[in-house]
C-alpha cells in the first residue's frame, strides 16, 4: 500500500521537486519578496498543522501510546522549527511573527481545511496519509539543496530539512505510516488513503505555484493555478 502511494504519486512528487520556485531557492535566484511572502504563508500554515499532528496525537492515546507519543513529539518539532526559522529572517520579533494572523492564500486555506477535515473525521490511517507529503516532499527538497551554493542566503531554510533531527523524524512517521498501511486490502479504503496523499501533495505543487505568482500584482489571487480547490 505505502509503495502504491508513491507510484500512484510519482508525477507529483517529481513536479514539486523540479518546480522553479524550488529550483530557484537552491541557486538563490528567487526573488526575496516571493520567499517573504512564502514564509508568512508558512508561519499560517505550520500552525495550523502542528494542531492536526496534536490532534491525531490524541485520537491514537487510546490505540497506540508509542505512535501517540510519537506525533507529540511531531508537533513540538513543527513549532521549535517554524520559530528557528523566523528568528533567522525577522530577527526583530520571530515570536509575534509566528503568532500573528496573516490573510492567507486559498490554496493555503483549502490545505489546511484537507488536513482539519481528515484528522477529524477519517481514519488515523487517513489522517496520517494525509500529513506524510508534507515530510515526504520537505525531506526530498533537503536532499536535493543539501549542496546549495554556501552564498545562498535561503540555505538556513533549504538546510533545515537536511537535518539530522528533520531527517530521523522522517523516517520515524514513514515508519510508522508503513506499519497503519500494511493491513489495509479493502479497495475503497485504500482509495480513501490514495486520495488523502494526492491531494496533500497537490497543494505542496500548488503552494509553490503561488508564491511565485504572488509578486506579479497584474495577477489576482483568483488567477493562482490551484485547480485543485
Amino acid at each position: 500500500m505505502f509503495e502504491r502511494l508513491l507510484s500512484e504519486n510519482k508525477s507529483t512528487i517529481e513536479a514539486y521537486c523540479q518546480h522553479r520556485f524550488n529550483q530557484q531557492l537552491y541557486d538563490g535566484s528567487l526573488p526575496r519578496e516571493a520567499f517573504m511572502w512564502f514564509l508568512r504563508q508558512d508561519a499560517t500554515y505550520l500552525r495550523a498543522y502542528a494542531k492536526v499532528l496534536e490532534k491525531i496525537s490524541q485520537r491514537l492515546e487510546s490505540e497506540n501510546s508509542q505512535f501517540a507519543e510519537l506525533f507529540k513529539r511531531f508537533q513540538k518539532e513543527t513549532i521549535q522549527a517554524e520559530l528557528g526559522i523566523n528568528q533567522e529572517y525577522f530577527p526583530r520579533s520571530p515570536l509575534s511573527f509566528f503568532s500573528h494572523q496573516e490573510a492567507t492564500t486559498p490554496v493555503i486555506v483549502a490545505y489546511i481545511k484537507h488536513l482539519t477535515d481528515t484528522a477529524e473525521k477519517g481514519t488515523i490511517a487517513e489522517a496520517i496519509t494525509a500529513c506524510y507529503p508534507c515530510f515526504l516532499l520537505y525531506f526530498k527538497l533537503g536532499e536535493q539543496n543539501k549542496n546549495c551554493p554556501p552564498n545562498n542566503e535561503y540555505r538556513t531554510w533549504t538546510a533545515f530539512y537536511s537535518d539530522p533531527t528533520f531527517v530521523e523524524s522522517m523516517q520515524l512517521i514513514t515508519a510508522a505510516l508503513k506499519k497503519l498501511l500494511e493491513p489495509i486490502s479493502e479497495p475503497a479504503s485504500q482509495q480513501r488513503i490514495v486520495d488523502a496523499f494526492s491531494k496533500s501533495a497537490g497543494f505542496e505543487v500548488a503552494f509553490c505555484d503561488a508564491a511565485l505568482e504572488s509578486g506579479n500584482t497584474a495577477k489576482d489571487e483568483a488567477g493562482w493555478r490551484c485547480n485543485i480547490l
